[in-house]
């Protein structure tokens, strides 16, 4: 039995599962069907307000996101053993969960346990915040498989304020139809600022799915070219933190972080990663990081890399790429002022281990394989890379 929703919770309410004894249901292998087959809420199945706790459901078929925030303030929603599948044929991504907030402070919201899949125009989960608010997410282990849309996208407005955590999640095949949805995607706009911490994060795109923008997870601070100058970065600050995580497989770049904004600083510290098989297509790494495009400026980004694996990309194992006056990025992956400790693998790369666009990234104490001297591509009269004092052996 399929129930129909088009539910709006009031404060404190609890919209749960429960088995045939009454109890509530706290495993996906078990779960209540629920969907939206009329108008109300759009076509949504669950309007959400603050305080509110969703377990043990299967939402299907959805005719327009899932879950949405409209607009209420979120703060203290639990969602968790929730399962998304399925939705309506459309040219924008529907989203199971939509998180929209245009004002004030949304606090201590987490989505945990659920299950993302089979949908060729679904997503995962969308957070939205505009103006001046304020938001505080937490995710842990959910699984999003056969997706057309992202798995996160956390975008930032204006100059509203994002902290996100996510937790053992796992992603595969995600970019159905053709499209760009790195699977995990900080975006930011106007002056707003994000810190992300992304750990115990497994990726694969086993079908190979999606364009060739689509990388496994991609920091993006929107600019020039991009349509929309009204919300070009300008003082946009991301903080960036990735942990203990793999993704393989990568039908384009497998980490991209691209600041297209201008005045605005970027932060990013990757440490115990594995990125493996990459096909990049776009900066040519399976890390890459894009200080400036030829359209921004004043902008400062800092990049540290250790004890991860870049291996059998089909193009650069790493690139860093300045393409205004350059030189504005300060990249460690080891032995360098930001204090990394190396112990990198940067091996059997198609192209070559490192590639510099008029940046000088310092990569001491890696292993580059046995006896051999990594290959590095330098373009700008004053681009340099420091490779010395290499591992005699595999750190791993």
């Amino acid at each position: 039995t399929t129930h129909d929703g088009a539910i709006r919770l009031k404060r404190g309410q609890r919209l749960l599962g429960a088995d045939q004894r009454g109890r509530p249901i706290e495993s996906v292998s078990t779960t209540v069907q629920i969907t939206n087959s009329g108008s109300a809420l759009s076509g949504s199945v669950v309007q959400l307000s603050s305080d509110n706790e969703i377990a043990g459901l299967h939402f299907v078929d959805l005719k327009n996101h899932g879950i949405v925030a409209g607009d209420e303030n979120i703060s203290g929603a639990y969602l968790h053993h929730n399962i998304f599948t399925n939705s309506a044929a459309s040219d924008q991504i529907i989203w199971s969960l939509l998180l929209v907030s245009e004002s004030g402070v949304v606090d201590d919201v987490e989505i945990s346990d659920s299950v993302f899949r089979d949908g060729r125009d679904m997503g995962g989960i969308q957070v939205l915040h505009q103006s001046s608010s304020y938001g505080n997410y937490f995710f842990r282990g959910n699984e999003f498989k056969d997706l057309g849309g992202r798995a996160y996208q956390i975008q930032s407005m204006h100059d509203s304020r994002v902290n996100s955590i996510i937790l053992n999640s796992s992603v595969d095949n995600i970019g159905r139809g053709d499209r760009n949805s790195d699977s995990v995607l900080p975006y930011l706009q106007g002056s707003s600022s994000q810190t992300l911490l992304v750990k115990g994060f497994h990726y694969n795109n086993s079908q190979q799915v999606g364009n060739e923008s689509n990388t496994g997870m991609e920091a993006f601070l929107m600019g020039n070219p991009f349509v929309g100058e009204e919300h070009w970065c300008d003082g946009c600050r991301l903080a960036l933190y990735i942990e203990d995580s793999v993704f393989k497989n990568t039908i384009t770049d497998g980490i991209q972080l691209t600041n297209f904004g201008s005045n605005s600083i970027v932060d990013i510290e990757i440490r115990n990663v594995q990125v493996l098989n990459a096909n990049p297509r776009q900066a040519g790494g399976a890390i890459s990081l894009i200080a400036e495009n030829a359209q921004n400026s004043g902008s400062r980004s800092t990049l540290l890399i250790e004890n991860s694996d870049m291996i059998d990309s089909s193009g650069y194992g790493f690139v860093v790429v300045d393409q205004n006056t350059g030189y504005t990025s300060t990249v460690d992956l080891g032995g360098g002022v930001l204090g990394s400790k190396g112990n990198n693998r940067i091996v059997n790369n198609a192209n070559g281990e490192v590639m510099a666009i008029q940046a000088n990234p310092v990569a001491r104490n890696n292993w580059w394989g046995a006896g051999v001297e990594p290959a590095v591509t330098l373009q700008g009269d004053r681009s340099t890379i420091d490779w010395q004092t290499p591992l005699s052996q595999d750190p791993r």
